[in-house]
């Protein structure tokens, strides 16, 4: 008997919601609901259709409002910002001389003098090159009302950046403005106030965008480039997401034990590459016995097979349903090339950076529990009742210092290719502070984050697909040159970091002798 259409199952496919938020629909589906309930135009069909056109221009494009104390220098502010991302600086002043003489205010009934400033913001980031290039407000809007109009005409920013001076109002590292020194006490102290009363409506206004920047005795260049870093990430607009992370590390960076904390915390399926092979070994199909017949002449395991059994692992129900966190794999470019092209592909790739120095030592330390067969890092025997312990726990072959200096400096040669291919897609997490529960939620802020307004990693710009790869299955090490980008004052970089490539393999097996 046949089941009406409206009792079937829905079954979506796979590569439905990697394409949505490869393309970010849900950002563009929330941006059309937020022009129209602000617009109201009268003919929808013909303002959709402006939309669609202009979208090519002005979609990922900063729209940044720069709010600072009256003190701090918005202008070489915004023009360090702008030289970075490429937009148009508009000031007040831009705002004031451009004024019509003859303006139709839409809001009648609000300030006329807000409304016209307002119209003239409309009217100046509506040109063809600020849609194109996006645009920086600095000292504009100042109050509530200001902020208000400019929001009813559909003026809307991406992000709203707030400059927090240090705890001493009147420091000297505070970015002043060499236009102050003929300012009297009694007028830096008038702004002062007002700015305060001010800043507190415009916080509610933009709360949706806001974000505090805090000073700490930094100059206007890295002050810009932190900014920077926060424009660059797109407003969360909370869309239906189901995570599928690569997390890349070297040996030793506990990156697996990292992977396992986070498919608790976030209901994952942690899937590794190595024991992906080690239980293809025993399928009876015909990877498993191509994977057996790689084994018995001594051959590298094919990118192809591992490609086809990390494919299949997946799609399988679990991983459709609840995401997963991946491990040992990708391990160059090519590999990244061929994970994009998969139904589901990452939609984060974090790379653990690790001092290269520590992790040899953490497995120079690590043992396997001959009774339990566990890795444990076992503390030096002191006296005679520690013997019998010692006895217990052996090294792991692959831990031999030689072969993992050996993948290290495999690793970085071929290091920058894959960061260029990753491109802002990727964020590096220092794992050399704190202990692991540290680094979970380093790693948990980046997760949660939005995702960078970056084209999607394929097809890539300029540069011929790979097939497939044709390399092993272990993961080379991070090289310390990662390690010298990150700065001291951050565990997590933000702005753009250009992915990772490398791979290496075990030491060869002997080759089965001819009595064999």
């Amino acid at each position: 008997m046949a089941v009406p259409a409206s009792k079937r199952k829905l079954k979506m496919s796979p590569t439905l919601a990697p394409y949505l938020e490869r393309h970010r629909i849900y950002e563009l589906f929330f941006e059309i609901g937020s022009l129209l309930a602000v617009e109201k135009p009268k003919d929808h069909i013909l303002f959709l259709r402006n939309f669609f056109y202009n979208m090519r221009l002005k979609r990922d494009r900063p729209r940044v409002v720069l709010i600072a104390p009256p003190h701090v220098d918005t202008q070489k502010l915004a023009y360090f910002m702008c030289k970075t991302l490429g937009a148009e600086p508009i000031s007040l002043d831009d705002i004031t001389l451009n004024i019509p003489t003859e303006v139709t205010l839409t809001f009648k009934e609000l300030e006329p003098e807000s409304a016209r400033l307002a119209e003239t913001a409309r009217y100046l980031t509506a040109k063809e090159h600020v849609l194109r290039k996006g645009w920086v407000f600095y000292g504009y809007p100042r109050t509530r009302l200001e902020g208000r109009v400019m929001l009813r005409l559909g003026v809307i920013p991406t992000h709203t950046i707030h400059i927090v001076p240090s705890h001493d109002m009147y420091s000297p590292n505070d970015a002043w403005r060499e236009s102050l020194q003929s300012w009297s006490a009694e007028r830096l102290k008038e702004a002062v106030d007002k700015y305060k009363l001010n800043i507190i409506d415009l916080k509610e206004i933009f709360k949706s965008t806001f974000q505090d920047v805090a000073v700490r005795a930094r100059s206007l260049e890295e002050l810009a480039k932190i900014c920077n870093g926060y424009v660059k990430r797109c407003p969360f607009k909370r869309p239906p997401m189901l995570y599928r992370i690569a997390l890349v590390g070297t040996r030793g960076s506990c990156r697996r034990s990292l992977a396992s904390m986070l498919a608790v915390k976030f209901n994952l399926v942690h899937v590794d590459v190595i024991r992906l092979v080690d239980q293809g070994r025993v399928m009876e199909n015909e990877l498993g016995e191509q994977i057996r017949r790689c084994d018995k002449y001594n051959c590298k395991i094919f990118g192809n097979i591992i490609l086809e059994l990390l494919n299949r692992r997946l799609l399988k129900q679990d991983c459709l349903d609840q995401g997963w966190i991946l491990t040992n794999f990708p391990r160059d470019r090519a590999d990244m090339e061929a994970l994009d092209r998969f139904p589901q592909p990452p939609n984060r790739v974090i790379v653990l950076a690790a001092d290269t120095g520590k992790c040899l030592a953490r497995l120079r330390r690590r043992r396997i529990n001959d009774r339990t067969g566990r890795m444990e890092y076992p503390k030096p025997p002191a006296g005679e009742s520690a013997v019998g312990d010692v006895l217990k726990y052996r090294a792991h072959p692959d831990d031999r210092p030689q072969l993992v200096r050996q993948e290290q400096e495999y690793f970085s040669q071929h290091v920058q290719d894959l960061l260029e291919y990753c491109g802002d897609t990727c964020s590096v997490v220092s794992v050399s502070r704190g202990d692991l529960h540290a680094v979970v939620e380093r790693l948990c802020g980046v997760i949660v984050a939005p995702s960078p307004s970056a084209e999607p990693r394929w097809p890539p710009p300029g540069r011929p697909s790979v097939s497939a790869p044709s390399s092993g299955i272990r993961l080379a090490p991070i090289p310390p040159q990662l390690h010298d980008h990150l700065p001291s004052t951050m565990d997590t970089l933000y702005f753009p970091y250009r992915g990772f490539q490398g791979v290496t393999f075990d030491q060869p097996r002997p080759k089965p002798s001819d009595s064999t």
